[in-house]
């Protein structure tokens, strides 16, 4: 089931609809309450405590699910929920409170990719997260590939503009063929 969250879809199977701001949606996850009060179902692993440029990260992982909570001092503004994925893990939601957009899906995925390796687009973009992708593919700090969702071939990415988004010079991110993106640290 898809539910629609501050202007983002959200793929939450296993969680009850939600029908929340983004701030209560960051806090109730972090928190687990209120709207988020499943997660105190789930059998997490110790909280793990990162930093990466000046920005501290909490890490959940369990068995059903990974969540990453970007933090401004001790509050989450910042919310990522991770599934497995072949051998890294794949976007499943991202929210992140309105004030601190600004930088901050390049932020909580450089921590993810540092930490899990690789990281997998979900099969389905907002404009918005295409934006973030296109931005992170710019900066050249990542090796950003293309997979052939049917066939799991991996393809090099030569444009994420939208007008071209070509994988190679026949096929393009944003054709009749479904692509998952990856990201991962240049080596």
């Amino acid at each position: 089931m898809l539910y629609k969250k501050c202007d983002l879809e959200l793929k939450m199977d296993r969680k009850p609809d939600i029908e929340v701001s983004c701030v209560e949606f960051v806090r109730d996850a972090y928190y687990k309450e209120k709207s988020m009060d499943h997660f105190c179902d789930i059998d997490w692993d110790e909280d793990k405590f990162v930093s990466y440029g000046g920005v501290d990260f909490v890490i959940r992982d369990s068995d059903e699910l990974i969540a990453v909570f970007m933090l401004n001092g001790e509050e989450p503004v910042g919310y990522v929920g991770l599934d497995r994925f072949m051998s890294g893990v794949q976007i499943g939601t991202i929210s992140v409170i309105d004030e601190y957009r600004g930088g901050a899906m390049k932020k909580l995925y450089n921590c993810i990719v540092r930490e899990f390796g690789l990281l997998y687009s979900g099969d389905n973009q907002t404009a918005r997260a295409r934006g973030g992708w296109n931005s992170l593919f710019k900066s050249g700090e990542f090796d950003v590939y293309a997979i052939d969702s049917i066939g799991m071939k991996r393809y090099e990415v030569k444009s994420m503009e939208r007008e071209l988004g070509l994988v190679d010079d026949e096929l393009s991110l944003y054709g009749d063929k479904k692509f998952l993106l990856c990201i991962e640290k240049k080596s």
